[in-house]
């Protein structure tokens, strides 16, 4: 892909025989086609080079998203040669602009389709299964979740937490199709082993795609009209932005390069780093070969060459760039490459790659994942609570403010879990959370309770500051479901 600010923007493209040999005379027959909206004003040249190859001039004065073909007349009929998708962005690229153009061309939803979890403790088989036998209908559908038999209609609160909980299930170590990269690591790795193991790993990890799709395309919706926050899902995914960008196959395998896993993978870096700057004479005392191990659930580690005859091959000073550069390469391209493959036919099912191409790395990010940054603001009017309540509660939100600011990291999670059914909030902080704060004043010292819809949090009267932590850290550590709704 290829961005064009309608300024001409040149394609060369070299032409093959049918045996794939390059051509080297022009005067052939070929012809352009274009698709995409707001086709007026669109300009097109092709000039032939006479020597196989041509050169296509374009200009293109209007933002949308395009495809252009280029195809060559060869034994009787044409063969496309060529295809780009090209994004023109507006004048200014900013997230908003490109978030409405990715609108433009994702199909809206066309049908519901409601999802039941009879237990929370298979909502990761539950969910795979649904996934799989829905899949056609995935892409132009809305989804609506309900818990078994538990009360609550799915406003947006229902449909977060089973986000929030299908996440922790579907990235957990145990469920073996994701692994840390090393035991301290707070991120998971697609597992190279599981292809050994499980034979429908495929549809696995294309569920994992589509689920992260899902939940990006549903952000876009919601990253248009920021008055409403009802149904925006921000996700604690245990990956780095290099990390996600790899799996959509946004890296190319052969340009990335050790100082790109250093947060991903901080020991192998480190390790390999190392290796780097070992003397020649360190080098060759290790006797190490251009092998890697290949661990094996329930048998014993094999040695894979990480090229042609690497076991013949000697490591030393010479060609230890190499040796890393490859082992990178094995470890995070060749020895997942199918597992990949099976993730993005999954995400981009939901949102084509040429609408995704739209959007950096980061910012798939933190459409995905929303603020790295978990702040919850004691700024009562970013609750929504009006000058005459804060006068009227100034003692309680005094207290909770005090509360608020002594949480530990897992307590600022269990809030977010307990208020809004997620662990992240937008990028942007508190102010663009939606949150909310009510009071009851009849209920003295009882627990508080919550909305998730509404991201609202319901405070009782509570007689000391004691009083109320106590109430609000059982409430925290104790909800499920709608109990305390």
């Amino acid at each position: 892909m290829f961005e064009s600010d309608a300024k001409n923007t040149s394609v060369h493209i070299q032409t093959y025989d049918r045996f794939g040999n390059q051509c080297r005379r022009g005067g052939g027959r070929f012809c352009i086609t274009v698709e995409g909206r707001n086709l007026a004003k669109a300009q097109f040249e092709a000039k032939d080079n006479n020597d196989g190859t041509y050169t296509l001039v374009y200009s293109l004065p209007r933002p949308g998203i395009y495809q252009i073909s280029f195809a060559y007349f060869s034994h009787g009929k044409f063969k496309t040669f060529k295809t780009e998708s090209v994004t023109v962005f507006p004048n200014t690229h900013s997230q908003v602009h490109k978030i409405k153009l990715a609108l433009e061309h994702l199909p809206p939803p066309t049908k519901s389709l409601s999802l039941v979890i009879r237990s929370r403790d298979n909502i990761y088989g539950e969910s795979c299964t649904f996934f799989l036998q829905n899949w056609p209908h995935l892409a132009a559908a809305s989804l609506r979740i309900q818990f078994g038999n538990e009360p609550g209609i799915d406003a947006g609160g229902l449909m977060r937490e089973w986000a929030t909980l299908l996440c922790d299930k579907m990235f957990d170590e145990l469920n073996g199709f994701w692994r840390p990269p090393h035991p301290n690591s707070p991120y998971m790795m697609i597992n190279p082993s599981v292809v050994d193991v499980h034979h429908d790993y495929y549809h696995h990890y294309k569920f994992a795609g589509a689920f992260i799709g899902k939940i990006i395309a549903g952000n876009l919706q919601q990253s248009v009209n920021r008055l409403s926050f009802k149904r925006d899902i921000f996700l604690d995914v245990p990956f780095d932005p290099f990390q996600l960008s790899l799996m959509l196959g946004r890296q190319d395998e052969m340009s990335f390069t050790l100082e790109d896993i250093k947060d991903m993978d901080k020991e192998t870096y480190e390790e390999l780093k190392a290796l780097e700057e070992m003397d020649e004479e360190d080098i060759d005392s290790l006797e190490f070969t251009f092998q890697t191990t290949k661990e094996i659930i329930g048998g014993p580690p094999i040695d894979t060459p990480l090229k042609p005859g690497g076991a013949q091959i000697t490591l030393c000073k010479a060609n230890v760039k190499e040796f890393i550069q490859l082992k990178v390469r094995h470890n995070f391209y060749h020895s997942i490459e199918k597992q990949l493959r099976a993730f993005q036919e999954g995400f981009y099912l939901i949102i084509p790659a040429r609408i995704a191409a739209i959007f950096t790395e980061d910012e798939i990010f933190s459409l995905l994942c929303g603020d790295k940054n978990i702040e919850i603001s004691t700024d009562w009017a970013l609750w929504g609570v009006k000058p005459e309540m804060m006068v009227l509660w100034a003692k309680e939100l005094r207290w909770l403010a005090e509360v608020i600011s002594e949480y530990t990291p897992e307590e600022k999670q269990k809030h977010l879990m307990f208020q809004m059914g997620q662990k992240r909030i937008p990028r942007g902080g508190w102010a663009n959370s939606g949150a909310k704060l009510t009071f009851k004043p009849h209920a003295t010292d009882s627990l508080p309770s919550a909305c998730t819809c509404g991201k609202e949090l319901k405070l009782p009267h509570y007689t000391s500051k004691e009083m109320l932590k106590k109430q609000l850290m059982t409430a925290l550590y104790n909800f499920e479901g709608f109990a305390f709704s």
